[in-house]
């Protein structure tokens, strides 16, 4: 039997288009399994004495490239298996099925959605729907991450199959309809958002809360006014109106490390910013602990890369890049950076300035953009700083790379799966590899961490992934913030089900999920009599 490996072919045209052609031309039986990743590649299962054939039938047929991957040794795909509770319904009472989960998998796979999700599920074959409550997965390969990547909101069927994307923005995503215990009321735009309880919720009784109106107030100032008036029952506080509200007997206070980082991101795609050395001296440029000291009043900690200190494969051995100018002066000095008649540091007749973006109404943005600016021009480097409305500072330069470095930040899940962030083969326009960053090791381990399942091994593999991403610094990462919430302390209790037909009744505290981790089963305190018995003590 001929040896078997995987053909990875990139295209310039459609893919599914030049797969279809290509197969024509080929031996009858000879592509064993086909797999079309995105609008310019395709991976098929072969003999690798293909791969000259087909190199040949591209060079006529509009170009492109043949990769030979690891052989294959096995067709054993793995599965897993959904059984969906039969009880659950959408907000407009229409049942929920397994046709949604296809038809959502469905629609993040469709390029004309351009979901920044793809990735999470470019490694299945197929998905299949025996029943209504039953939805089967099927992969090429492993994926350790698999659970994980199914623990999104799903989209109804019944009311988007068959309609364009342009019509979802204009109508669903101004109305959406989904399952949990709080279904969409009414939104009044750059005003409130209010949501009811669901009376068909699967996890009846619950909720207990008639509503919820989450407020919109861009102005900090405004925002605390409102809380401390009772106008609001609690928000997210600022790091420097923390310590206002931490002795203070009418407020609850949660605070916890969050699974976030800030940074500034270089585009790797602009000459200026494609020396490792200029970047790791542009680390040692910008004064972080004092950015965590006077922007996060000392609630935060300074980044050691793409993790966060809370997740169990965190790498605790990276040392953070030190603030030092005269190591960064070293470090351009040897990258070729001197000083020119007006003091801005030149390289073969290029001055070293560029524009620094971020989006307009985040003040601790602004401030790490001036911070920066200030720092940078000391080393002789000139930094513009613009500011852009949210939508215009996406539409128009980050998802089509057009910047020379910006300030963002990621909030992360709980998974050590960052491909969509950090892979290569996702620094297209409308990807989240924004900044172009390429390098074959990260890859390797990017790729290889999916296919583990060993703790051990994920831990040793996440933190080398995090160490060769720091150093490289396509990034440069600063710090992880601490997020506070504060609470009225008698605006809620909590009444939730004990898993043994009873009820406990607590306080409204935090848990590892966070303090709003049983929000479903809040009450207000004042309507108690109106709740289900709670067990004797």
């Amino acid at each position: 039997m001929a040896p078997l490996t995987t053909l990875r072919v990139e295209v310039k045209e459609n893919a599914a288009d030049t797969l279809q052609r290509l197969s024509k031309t080929l031996p009858d039986g000879s592509l064993l399994r086909v797999w079309v990743e995105s609008g310019a590649a395709f991976e098929i299962s072969a003999d690798p004495a293909l791969k000259g054939a087909i190199e040949n039938w591209l060079n006529t047929n509009g170009g492109g490239t043949v990769q030979i991957g690891e052989p294959i040794s096995f067709f054993a795909e793995p599965q897993v298996v959904f059984k969906l509770r039969k009880n659950v319904r959408w907000h407009d009472g229409a049942p929920f099925t397994s046709r949604d989960a296809a038809f959502t998998y469905r629609a993040i796979m469709d390029d004309a959605t351009a979901s920044p999700r793809k990735p999470d599920f470019d490694l299945i074959l197929k998905v299949e729907t025996p029943d209504a409550h039953t939805f089967r997965v099927t992969y090429r390969k492993p994926y350790s991450p698999a659970l994980e990547s199914w623990m999104i909101s799903l989209l109804p069927a019944h009311l988007l199959e068959g309609k364009p994307t342009t019509w979802w923005t204009q109508n669903f995503n101004r109305t959406p309809v989904g399952t949990g215990a709080f279904r969409f009321a009414e939104w009044k735009t750059n005003e409130f958002i209010r949501v009811e309880r669901n009376p068909d919720y699967f996890d009846a009784p619950g909720p207990w809360l008639d509503g919820i109106v989450y407020r919109f107030m861009p102005d900090q100032l405004t925002l605390r006014l409102a809380f401390e008036t009772r106008q609001l029952d609690f928000w997210g506080a600022e790091p420097w109106t923390v310590n206002a509200f931490v002795n203070d007997p009418r407020f609850q206070v949660f605070t916890s490390p969050t699974s976030s980082y800030t940074y500034i991101g270089w585009n790797l795609k602009r000459p200026l910013f494609q020396d490792p050395l200029v970047r790791r001296a542009l680390a040692h440029s910008v004064d972080v602990p004092s950015m965590v000291r006077f922007i996060l009043y000392g609630h935060g900690l300074q980044s050691t890369g793409l993790f966060t200190p809370q997740m169990w494969f965190f790498n605790p051995d990276i040392k953070p890049f030190a603030y030092d100018p005269e190591k960064a002066r070293a470090l351009l000095a040897e990258a070729g950076w001197k000083p020119g008649p007006d003091g801005i540091l030149q390289k073969n007749g290029e001055r070293f300035s560029f524009t620094l973006i971020t989006n307009n109404g985040n003040e601790v943005r602004r401030d790490i953009a001036t911070l920066t600016q200030d720092g940078l021009k000391q080393l002789g480097i000139e930094v513009k700083v613009e500011l852009y409305e949210w939508a215009v500072f996406l539409k128009n330069h980050i998802n089509k790379g057009d910047f020379d470095a910006m300030v963002l930040g990621w909030s992360l899940g709980n998974g050590y799966d960052q491909f969509q962030i950090w892979h290569s083969s996702q620094a297209n326009p409308e990807q989240l590899n924004v900044v172009g960053y390429k390098s074959e090791k990260a890859d390797r381990l990017l790729d290889d961490i999916r296919q583990e399942y060993n703790r051990e091994k994920i831990i040793r593999m996440a933190g080398d992934l995090q160490q060769t991403i720091y150093e490289d610094q396509p990034y440069l990462f600063l710090y992880v913030p601490e997020g506070t919430s504060v609470m009225w302390k008698d605006a809620y209790r909590i009444l939730r089900p004990d898993g043994k037909g009873g009820w406990v009744d607590s306080p409204v505290e935090m848990t590892k999920g966070g303090w709003a981790y049983w929000s479903e089963w809040f009450y207000r305190p004042e309507f108690a009599d109106r709740l289900p018995s709670t067990p004797e003590s």
